[in-house]
């Protein structure tokens, strides 16, 4: 494979324009987010059959023809974990590249194991070691050294590589069409979008408040929230979630009160002081029935519990005889959630439930339709 690094505008054209006859590419990104509420992209890296590039995204202003060309319904991207790496994509055009193939997924569905690192599946199917020193490498530094671009460029060299190997193997399990049901979310824009209204499920604790504060703690955290993206800071930097968790508790009602928050910092109150006591007024005088519903902890009963670990057991049977990972075709929390009442899960659709799914509900349907229960 030749090797190119693309920081004019020119070249990002020319390339994108070879590219549109690719009938797939291997995709990776390297970013940084620590300090922003966005990532900020920094290198993008694509391989074909025949070359490699990578595209400096700090460098070029305009990445407008890179975007059209991942949004090409006719050429596939190949990612390894790709989800963080779609993430940036949406958040720069609104929409998701697709079709998508996500190796880490693929080595699962063929038996590698689940949730596997990219250097694990290149060492399985191809027996090379990658260099992982440089992972936590700091990429927005200008200019990248020799060491570094190698580094980037391996991390779509051998994903080109290894996508035809998995789908040779998916073929002979006769199992193409399921990574295709996999990449469905994945590849679905609403996955990416954040929902305002229900950014306080992310505060750990939250749960422990009452109804009538989490009504408060909503808008708190839908003001954060909007203040983060708009300031593109981390959301615990605008304000922690235990200041959060502690202004819903108290609300409350003026400056001097403020004030009596355990590390609300002065300059919060002094900026956004009106601000977050307009939040909390508004979350107190909410009506009772759009209070928010506090996340439910159901256990199961002791029939129930009988009946999660004979599903839980199917699970494993199915895994064991497709050599997969048990979690990939069920947790035992969706599992739980079914002995709960609910049926919108991905057990119940596509591949899963034609080898386990239906056996499954069975097992709900014998338990209903017994006498001595």
């Amino acid at each position: 494979m030749t090797f190119k690094y693309i920081d004019q505008q020119q070249q990002l054209s020319e390339l994108c324009n070879q590219l549109k006859s690719s009938q797939w590419l291997a995709l990776d990104t390297e970013f940084i987010r620590e300090k922003t509420y966005y990532a900020q992209l920094c290198l993008v890296q694509i391989a074909t059959e025949q070359t490699i590039v990578c595209i400096d995204a700090l460098a070029i202003k305009d990445l407008g023809p890179l975007y059209e060309c991942l949004l090409d319904r006719n050429i596939t991207k190949v990612l390894h974990a790709a989800r963080q790496d779609l993430e940036i994509f949406h958040d720069h055009t609104q929409d998701v590249p697709t079709p998508v193939f996500d190796t880490q997924i693929g080595a699962n569905l063929i038996g590698l194991g689940a949730q596997i690192s990219y250097g694990a599946v290149v060492k399985s199917l191809l027996g090379t070691e990658l260099d992982k020193s440089h992972a936590r490498s700091d990429w927005s530094k200008r200019p990248l050294s020799d060491t570094l671009l190698k580094y980037a460029a391996d991390d779509v060299r051998y994903l080109a590589k290894i996508y035809p190997l998995i789908l040779n193997r998916m073929a002979e399990l006769d199992r193409e069409g399921w990574i295709e049901q996999e990449m469905a979310a994945l590849c679905d824009p609403k996955t990416y979008i954040i929902e305002l209204d229900s950014v306080w499920q992310r505060i750990k604790g939250a749960n422990r408040l009452k109804r009538a504060d989490l009504a408060v703690l909503r808008q708190l955290a839908i003001w954060r929230e909007i203040r983060a993206q708009k300031s593109n800071k981390p959301r615990k930097w605008i304000l922690s979630d235990g200041v959060l968790l502690e202004l819903a508790d108290k609300k409350p009602a003026n400056h001097s009160q403020l004030e009596d928050i355990y590390k609300l910092p002065a300059t919060v109150i002094k900026n956004s002081g009106d601000a977050l006591i307009q939040a909390i007024n508004q979350g107190s005088t909410e009506n009772e029935d759009l209070w928010p519903q506090p996340k439910a902890n159901l256990r199961p009963t002791n029939q129930q519990g009988l009946i999660l670990d004979q599903a839980q057991s199917l699970v494993q049977q199915c895994a064991t005889r497709m050599n997969i990972s048990a979690a990939m075709i069920a947790t035992r929390s969706e599992l739980n959630r079914f002995i709960q009442g609910e049926r919108d899960l991905q057990l119940f659709s596509g591949w899963r439930l034609d080898h386990v799914g239906k056996d499954i509900l069975e097992l709900q349907s014998n338990d209903n339709n017994d006498p001595q229960l």
